[in-house]
């Protein structure tokens, strides 16, 4: 879906920015408030008390984080986005940035995740483009 209407695009954009921040910021905080608690269990010698409904929240808004990164990739005109079809921006782009979200539950180490799956893919792509282009070329001449 690409939107021609240089406002429409502008606003949707807005938009899609705005609830990605929400979102993120809500997942931010339960998974931050489900560390804590594991945290404290563990230091206490318990088992976590973190409940089923804030295990739910933090699916829920990481699934909604993910859709919306998604659709504001698919919003975007960028040659870099261009190169992935629907799916393929959903693994690359939206589910890694997403996870940066969890950071508080997987560890400092997260927000490297999306860097190096982004450089790997887009390295990957433009060799295949490359190739399939000078492949083109070949049979032409």
């Amino acid at each position: 879906m690409q939107i021609q209407n240089p406002l429409v695009r502008v606003i949707a954009g807005i938009s899609l920015i705005a609830l990605a921040a929400l979102l993120f910021s809500f997942t931010w905080r339960t998974s931050w408030s489900a560390s804590e608690n594991i945290v404290n269990a563990v230091e206490a010698g318990m088992n976590d008390t973190v409940s089923g409904l804030t295990w739910l929240k933090i699916v829920a808004g990481f699934i909604c984080l993910t859709a919306v990164i998604s659709g504001l990739a698919t919003i975007l005109s960028l040659n870099i986005l261009k190169m992935f079809t629907g799916l393929e921006k959903q693994f690359v782009f939206a589910l890694p940035i997403s996870t940066v979200a969890l950071t508080p539950l997987l560890g400092a180490p997260t927000p490297l995740l999306p860097v190096i799956v982004i450089i790997v893919c887009v390295t990957l792509r433009s060799e295949k483009i490359a190739r399939s282009q000078s492949k083109a070329t070949q049979q032409g001449a």
